[in-house]
């Protein structure tokens, strides 16, 4: 489900990343994942089945085996934007990450310019959470000059199943995601990465998160800014 992103995610693994709003991103261990062939060098069809009694939870003081945990997807293009210029994915998850959740992605490469979209529905599998549900959408684009690529980014969620979310009601005492609701949360990032070489990567990045939610009916205020300078060393 994490892969079908392909290379849509700009600001992957930063403390920008997609999964402050979107939910299944996780990459979890103990299961077993099938990647098929490239059907006419276009298309592959990918699953993933994860361990049941490796995620096991304890229910009124037993040890309870987890729900059947898998995902699967389909992919047409390539992620890379070379051999072809687009990429476009169908995702379903069920379970893995205590969410079931439909994505769709889709890039394209224009010259020099690279656009994206990204649409996801979310729910939690647990009814304690039934209040958090709902969608998550992201669209980008990035400007690629040599070494030099330019970024941007919007994004929207009222699932309330990202980790910013979450992390949010970590912080607050006494607070519980049970009591989330009415969540409307917005992303937008621009940035620039700069290869120096092949294996080194200088990078920079301004993040705006705004919006609010509810815990316990009291409205609280999710904005925060974020400006961020880095150096990535690829081996």
């Amino acid at each position: 489900f994490k892969a079908s992103e392909g290379g849509f995610d700009l600001f992957g693994n930063t403390n920008s990343d997609i999964d402050l709003l979107a939910a299944g991103q996780s990459r979890s261990a103990d299961g077993f994942t099938y990647y098929s062939p490239k059907i006419a060098d276009l298309v592959t069809l990918n699953a993933t089945y994860l361990m049941d009694d490796n995620y096991a939870q304890e229910v009124d003081g037993k040890k309870v085996d987890a729900d059947n945990m898998y995902a699967l997807s389909a992919t047409v293009g390539d992620k890379g934007l070379k051999a072809q210029n687009y990429y476009v994915s169908a995702a379903y998850n069920d379970s893995i990450d205590n969410v079931k959740a439909y994505r769709g992605v889709a890039q394209v490469k224009l010259g020099q310019v690279i656009l994206g979209g990204f649409y996801q529905n979310s729910e939690h599998v647990d009814s304690k959470y039934s209040n958090l549900e709902g969608d998550t959408y992201f669209v980008n684009a990035a400007y690629v000059m040599g070494n030099l690529k330019l970024k941007a980014m919007y994004g929207n969620d009222d699932s309330g199943l990202g980790k910013y979310v979450s992390r949010y009601v970590g912080s607050t005492d006494g607070a519980s995601l049970e009591t989330v609701s009415d969540v409307e949360l917005q992303q937008f990032s621009v940035g620039a990465d700069y290869r120096l070489s092949k294996n080194t990567l200088v990078y920079g990045h301004y993040t705006k998160y705004d919006g609010d939610m509810k815990l316990s009916g009291a409205k609280q205020d999710l904005s925060d800014d974020i400006f961020t300078v880095g150096m990535r060393f690829d081996f």
